[in-house]
């Protein structure tokens, strides 16, 4: 299953996605430094040496089954659809894993489907999930910086709101912008993480936020659980924190946390990650998503 025409920067970035690694442990697992690996994500077109090339066949002579099926359906030398492996473990997690069964009965409630609705649509999106595009996407992603991000949410946002502004460090002639909200009253603050000036409480009994999610947010939802059982990519729906009130001044540290699912963070709040990246690698300013998260906050 070799690429025809040796390794590129598309099919190496293509083994680590179907090895399911970052680029620091795919880079430890070939003997490599993490820089080359991300030249291969900056330049997919890119042809490693000869050297590079066996140890490339060697990492995926190595690999489990599963990977190799996953490596076809990236590359294209086995389109997803005919891998029969990796369709049936997509499958199976669908009927039998419950961390998707609770995302599906979340999706199934906020957008007001009936039972079995979210299910039906996620596995009609499975069967017409094109895995090369995934991994063009993913390419795509990595070329998008942290300077990139924060330049965007700056624009979308502007600069301020009220006292509040975005943090800027100066190193030199050198300004490191950040798309980290604070304000005078929260730097130089002093404060031990510990009692009695770190006071962040969670409340005994916090109740989640009611959601309804439109046609366009349960479609994306529907698509990222797609993607995450095409990708075999874990999802553990565990409890997580969501900050939800403040009281920072020098000395002190105050708060309330409640508690939320993770499902509920990983189909609303996570996906406007996702389309912020790609509205920055496409050159646009393109945000739907976006644009109704701050609409019924007003």
């Amino acid at each position: 299953m070799n690429p025809a025409g040796g390794w590129t920067g598309r099919t190496a970035t293509a083994l680590q996605s179907a090895l399911r690694l970052s680029q620091e442990r795919f880079a430890e697992r070939l003997g490599i430094s993490a820089r080359t690996v991300g030249s291969w994500h900056k330049k997919p077109n890119l042809r490693p040496q000869s050297d590079m090339q066996q140890v490339l066949d060697t990492a995926l002579a190595q690999a489990s089954d599963a990977e190799r099926d996953r490596f076809g359906a990236l590359t294209g030398d086995a389109p997803a659809s005919a891998s029969p492996a990796a369709s049936s473990e997509a499958d199976e997690r669908l009927d039998a894993d419950p961390h998707i069964g609770a995302a599906l009965e979340w999706l199934d409630r906020h957008a007001h489907w009936t039972p079995g609705t979210a299910r039906r649509a996620v596995a009609d999106r499975l069967a017409r999930i094109d895995a090369q595009e995934l991994q063009d996407r993913g390419t795509r992603r990595g070329w998008v910086s942290q300077r990139d991000v924060a330049a965007a949410l700056t624009t979308y946002y502007g600069s301020r709101l009220d006292d509040h502004g975005l943090y800027t460090a100066q190193c030199g002639d050198l300004a490191m912008n950040t798309s980290v909200l604070t304000c005078a009253d929260w730097l130089d603050l002093d404060c031990e993480l510990r009692p009695p000036y770190d006071r962040l409480q969670v409340p005994s009994a916090q109740p989640e936020a009611d959601l309804d999610l439109d046609d366009r947010a349960a479609d994306r939802a529907v698509q990222r659980l797609a993607e995450t059982l095409s990708m075999n990519t874990r999802l553990t729906d565990s409890p997580i924190y969501r900050l939800t009130s403040t009281d920072i001044r020098e000395h002190q540290l105050r708060g309330t946390f409640g508690v939320s699912q993770f499902v509920h963070y990983a189909l609303t709040a996570d996906l406007l990650e996702g389309e912020l990246v790609d509205a920055v690698a496409a050159g646009s300013a393109a945000m739907p998503l976006r644009d109704r998260s701050c609409t019924s906050k007003r």
